[in-house]
């Protein structure tokens, strides 16, 4: 895990809203370790047909939230790391 700080770049409002301070709100969210992780088609047609084009079934791994992330976690870090295999497994359920 990154110990580095991140940044933000705020840009200040311009032209008529150049008097108005911006206001953020970040908010982050993820299932729960034992929800199992599936391509979410019903949020569009891009996505269905993605899932539908894809013969290898690398959407339908069968795996929660947990082991997902266990998995990046453990090849996030460079001593893990043995190649080009390992760093792919590193990136999510559709690079493996």
């Amino acid at each position: 895990m990154s110990t580095a700080p991140t940044r933000l770049l705020f840009v200040p409002p311009s032209g008529p809203q150049a008097h108005l301070h911006r206001w953020s709100l970040v908010f982050f969210t993820r299932p729960g370790d034992f929800v199992i992780l599936r391509a979410s088609v019903e949020n569009g047609p891009l996505i269905a047909d993605a899932v539908r084009n894809t013969p290898e079934k690398i959407f339908e791994k069968g795996q929660t939230a947990k082991e997902w992330f266990s998995r990046r976690d453990k090849y996030q870090r460079v001593n893990n790391r043995l190649g080009t295999e390992t760093w792919k497994v590193s990136r999510g359920t559709e690079s493996e």
